[in-house]
Order: structure tokens, then sequence, then C-alpha cells
């Protein structure tokens, strides 16, 4: 984390290896790498909480929290998953983590295109100690689990949406060592876990804007492709939120049954009011993200 205090994405690269105790299992991060050591046993399942885009730390936001760990604790996840812009000042990005870090859940988290590069690590290093729970997945790029793998993109693509003039903006070579880093018998249970979305297709893609078009990244595209990544959690287009489809991202997905491609938005779980593109108003979604072998 101090050899890359002023970088938002890591290499995928090995350093001295820690071990730590989390929701009595046991991991160990070594570098750009993290794994589950004990207990080595398996159910062929998994279920993760997904937040995104959470954005303040306001009172009601934080009830909004409360109530989806509620559902999460309820649900038996085994991990949560928040995938960018946590908050958009840096005195709302600590208390946010620290929100999300007193859960006693597994967090991974990483930056979307509202925080500072500069910030996020602040933060994340500042609470690191106090709480061993809270990953983050600038630095931690890759998580292998009993039943699960993420791999991180932190980040957005496109310079024009970043909030702050630090913003974490992802190029083409950070695509190119996510596509290096695996081969694709590794792959079974991989989730790519970014920001944006890819590029869609339609109006029921994860990427439909109100100005009616797709605007996801099709270097996305790219990545899952070619590994034949079958799995992806993402969010930043707030008025697609809640959506879900298959292999060719344009068909939406029903909950049941499981399907062998799902790709997600999770949504925005900020309190404020907004308008999706059903013209429905919501204030606030999460998501559980359920991987089943096979």
């Amino acid at each position: 984390m101090k050899k890359y205090r002023y970088e938002c994405i890591a290499p995928f690269e090995k350093a001295t290896p820690h071990r730590f105790v989390v929701a009595n299992r046991t991991w160990e991060i070594n570098g750009a790498y993290m794994r589950q050591v004990l207990p080595a046993s398996s159910d062929g399942q998994a279920k993760l909480g997904v937040l995104s885009a959470i954005k303040d730390g306001s009172s009601e936001t934080q009830g909004n929290l409360h109530t989806f760990f509620d559902w999460f604790r309820s649900q038996r996840v085994d991990a949560v998953v928040v995938n960018g812009d946590l908050a958009l000042n840096e005195d709302d990005l600590e208390a946010v983590l620290k929100e999300v870090a007193k859960s006693g859940f597994l967090v991974f988290v990483l930056p979307g295109n509202s925080e500072s590069k500069g910030s996020f690590s602040r933060a994340t290093r500042h609470l690191a100690s106090t709480y061993p729970n809270l990953i983050n997945m600038s630095y931690v790029r890759h998580v292998r689990a009993d039943d699960f793998q993420l791999v991180s993109l932190p980040g957005y693509h496109d310079r024009r949406f970043l909030s702050v003039g630090s913003g974490c903006l992802y190029k083409k070579r950070h695509v190119d060592q996510v596509l290096m880093d695996f081969q694709p018998n590794q792959l079974d249970d991989l989730i790519l876990v970014a920001h944006g979305p890819p590029r869609g297709e339609g109006k029921h893609a994860l990427d439909w804007v109100a100005d009616k078009k797709n605007v996801g990244d099709p270097q996305l595209n790219r990545v899952l492709k070619a590994h034949q990544i079958r799995f992806g959690i993402f969010g930043h287009i707030l008025e697609s939120g809640g959506r879900r489809v298959g292999s060719d991202l344009k068909t939406p997905l029903k909950p049941k049954p499981f399907s062998p491609f799902l790709y997600i938005n999770a949504g925005s779980a900020n309190s404020l009011p907004w308008i999706m593109n059903n013209e429905k108003i919501l204030k606030g979604m999460a998501a559980i993200f359920h991987l089943k072998a096979g």
C-alpha cells in the first residue's frame, strides 16, 4: 500500500505474505493476490452482497446501509463487494468506509469515477489496522476463496466523467494486465468487478442511459470474451440499476433459475430519489450475487 500510495491500480505482483482472520476464516494476502487458507472446505456455492454508488455519509444513506447489511446477514452472504463511488468528498469517504467495515463482513472496495485516488488510498490505509476485513481492491487485485474468485479493475475508463482531476482512470494497459494474469481454465468461478459496465446493446442493457444510448466500455467486452469470464459485477449507470443480463449483454434475465452467464448492475445504495429507466423512483438499492457450482 505504501509503495503504490500514489496509484489507484497496483500491478499483479507478489510481496511479503501476511495472514489474518475474518469471520472464522483465515486469509493470506501476498501483494496483489489474496486467498482463503482455512478452513479448506467448500459447499459449492457463494453469496456476495453488492453495494454500489453509496455516494455520501448522510444519516439517510447510513440507514439504507444498515437495512442492506441486515438483509445480507439474513441471507448469510460470504462477503460484500462495494464497487465504486463510495463518496464524493474525502470526509464522507472515510465515514462510509468505516461504516461498511463496521458491518463485520469481509468487504472488498474499489474506487469508481468519483473518488480522488489519493483520498481513497489514505482512507483505506488509515482504517487498515483497525479493520483488517476492509480490503482495498486497488491493491488486492485477485481474490481466491473456496467457492468464488474476484478480479478487480478499479476506476473508470472515460476521463470526461472523473469527478476530480486526481480520479482513478484505467487505461488499455490495465485491461491488458487482467487478460494476461489468468488462464481460461482458472475462470470457472471468476467474477470481474468494475465500477462501469461493459458496452451493452439496446434498452435492456446494463449501460442504457436516460439519453437512450449504450455508454459502457467496449474494452470490458474484450476481457469477458477473450477468457470467457461468465460473471460480472458492475454499477455506475444509476438509472439501469437492478438489471441482470446474460452472455449477449442485452437480454434481461430473471432472478431464477440459475444462468451459466450473469452480469449485473447493482444500482445505487444512496438514499436520494433516482428516476429509473422504467420511470420508477427508487431511494436505494443493493443486490446479492448467488454463485453455484456448475
